[in-house]
């Protein structure tokens, strides 16, 4: 299992911006205690220099990144021995970030100490290892193995020690021994892969870790083998998801990348090359994706690749890009951390052009300005020409009732009036009802209580002769004040064309789905069969009436989302049903 790794960000001047919990940890500060310190503060001050030499070359684009084993000072004194590994984000007219990946290897450290200095810990070691390991000279023959080594390749130790390292490994040579030998490094460890056959003729894949010792007063190399045939099989399982997600990425017809932690662009998919006029040429000279930002949105960028990098779940981000040749576009662009082996290696992204969206919700909004002038306009006329209207159709009551007045002796005149004040009354319900009609869906939505509108509904009425039954208390449904309206226009149909009606019930029902079946019925005469079909119409009327209650119900419905059907019986009385989505209720 790898130790946590520990991910730091600094600025130009070495002061440190943030830091994860793991490098918070090694150190043993607290993020904000960190913020006040440079690098030079917790490196070793024998180590400081060339560190701060290495960071130099970054900046100059020297070097893409560098790696180093060097003595960390922690909060509380102690000393211990890090492997670090630092990279740059360097652009033109911005501040270089360095970003530094910290691991604790104190005790590997430790390890590899006792390991040269004392040839009892190095025979304690050797023997008690479950990983096959052996000791050869410096010609590559074996010195000594243990048990382990035995068991994989089959062979008894007498056997396996007159073979020699090419007896077990043909495919390096005797040259190619030599110089792995002679380049181990004095301190430390030197790591390679290589193929082992066993006795039975099997090759297994492995991973040798080679390191100088003394054994019996003789500089001797002690390997310690590691049978990956498993590592091998996910690598290549591995490869060919990668080669199936390299492929996929080529198809979509967005841009998709991948960078190193500094931001270098690792993988570029063939419609990003498209799309912004680089080549891959431009990308292998160190292409780093952040300046593909326009300037000003680069410090968003940054800070939305540090969180990616730390693990956190960003949502698409709209920024600014570029093009190679200058020209700026609108993207969302979305990003995730690659991570290998437990540890963050880098940025995944994906960014979709969204110019046409853009312009598209500009042409919407422009209509939708357009719109909402006309809509003024209109209500402006409306409201103006209806206060004329009254105005005239008042004085036209007037004259009418000095006319019935006057001749108020011949029956013809006095009818004939009051079939003119007959129309006007209907011309004015007529304007309530344009009124209304203009209003609807004007007014926000709301949690209505269905008991509370239907009392408001009957108070409307001053002298009520049938009995309403309301069982909706409690039930609440997101709706505006033209539900009281609705259930208005119901009673009113029912005192006016229910004839035998005496009741009117209004109840609800839940459904399993979670819908609200919302009920009225009355006792009258019902809706004829050849009636249902043109109830909602507008116009429709069975009684002489303008023929717009129904119809401005339907209407309603609409703006709620809500659906009216008929299912009351011919003859036994009307019933509305209405399904309220659960969403609404």
């Amino acid at each position: 299992m790898h130790a946590p790794i520990g991910i730091a960000w600094s600025d130009s001047n070495k002061f440190f911006l943030s830091a994860n919990a793991s490098f918070c940890r090694i150190l043993g500060y607290s993020e904000h205690e960190l913020q006040k310190l440079t690098f030079k503060d917790i490196t070793h001050p024998e180590d400081i220099n060339d560190s701060i030499s290495k960071m130099e070359e970054l900046v100059s684009g020297h070097i893409p990144f560098f790696s180093q084993e060097k003595r960390y000072i922690r909060k509380d004194g102690t000393i211990i021995d890090g492997k670090v590994t630092v990279s740059a984000i360097c652009n033109k007219d911005e501040p270089t970030v360095f970003i530094a990946e910290l691991e604790n290897i104190t005790q590997s450290k430790k390890a590899e100490k006792a390991l040269v200095e004392s040839e009892a810990n190095y025979r304690s070691l050797i023997n008690g290892m479950g990983e096959s390991a052996w000791v050869i000279d410096f010609d590559g023959n074996f010195v000594d193995v243990n048990d382990a080594a035995v068991e994989m390749l089959g062979y008894c130790r007498g056997e396996l020690l007159s073979l020699g390292i090419k007896g077990i490994d043909k495919y390096l040579s005797s040259e190619q021994v030599k110089n792995l030998i002679s380049g181990l490094p004095a301190v430390g460890t030197q790591v390679f892969e290589t193929v082992h056959t066993t006795k039975d003729g099997q090759e297994i894949p492995i991973e040798i870790s080679s390191t100088l010792t003394t054994y019996n007063g003789k500089r001797v190399v002690v390997n310690i083998a590691r049978n990956i045939t498993e590592h091998k099989k996910a690598e290549e399982t591995l490869r060919k998801s990668e080669e199936r997600y390299r492929d996929l990425a080529n198809f979509l017809p967005v841009i998709v990348f991948e960078t190193d932690l500094a931001g270098k662009i690792t993988f570029f998919s063939r419609r990003a090359f498209e799309l912004t006029g680089v080549t891959p040429e431009d990308v292998e000279k160190g292409l780093n994706i952040i300046s593909f930002v326009l300037p000003q949105e680069r410090e968003k960028a940054i800070e939305n690749m540090k969180k990616s990098i730390a693990g956190e779940n960003l949502s698409a981000n709209e920024y600014t890009l570029v093009r190679k040749d200058g020209t700026a576009y609108p993207a969302l662009v979305r990003t995730t951390p690659i991570i290998s082996e437990n540890r963050v290696i880098g940025v995944r992204g994906l960014v979709i052009d969204i110019t046409e969206r853009k312009k598209t919700e500009m042409d919407l909004k422009e209509s939708r300005d357009k719109l909402e002038l006309m809509n003024e306009k209109l209500r402006v006329v409306g409201s103006l020409s209806r206060h004329d209207v009254r105005n005239k159709l008042s004085a036209v009551n007037g004259y009418t009732y000095l006319l019935k007045k006057k001749h108020r002796d011949q029956a013809d005149i006095v009818e004939g009036l009051g079939k003119i004040e007959q129309s006007v009354a209907e011309a004015v319900k007529i304007f309530d009802f344009a009124k209304m009609y203009e209003q609807l869906g004007v007014e926000e939505l709301t949690f209505v209580d269905l008991g509370m509108a239907v009392d408001e509904a009957v108070a409307l009425f001053s002298c009520l002769t049938i009995k309403v039954v309301n069982d909706c208390y409690g039930s609440s449904v997101l709706a505006d004040s033209f539900l009281r309206q609705m259930f208005y226009n119901f009673i009113d149909n029912t005192r006016k064309h229910g004839l035998k009606a005496t009741a009117v019930k209004v109840y609800c029902e839940k459904e399993e789905s979670g819908d609200l079946r919302l009920i009225y019925e009355d006792d009258g005469v019902g809706i004829s069969a050849e009636n249902k079909s043109k109830l909602f119409n507008e116009g429709f009327s069975t009684g002489g009436s303008t023929g717009f209650g129904l119809f401005f119900i339907r209407k309603m419905m609409g703006v709620y989302g809500w659906v009216i059907t008929e299912e009351g019986e011919p003859g036994k009385g009307a019933k509305f049903v209405i399904t309220v989505p659960n969403r609404s209720s």
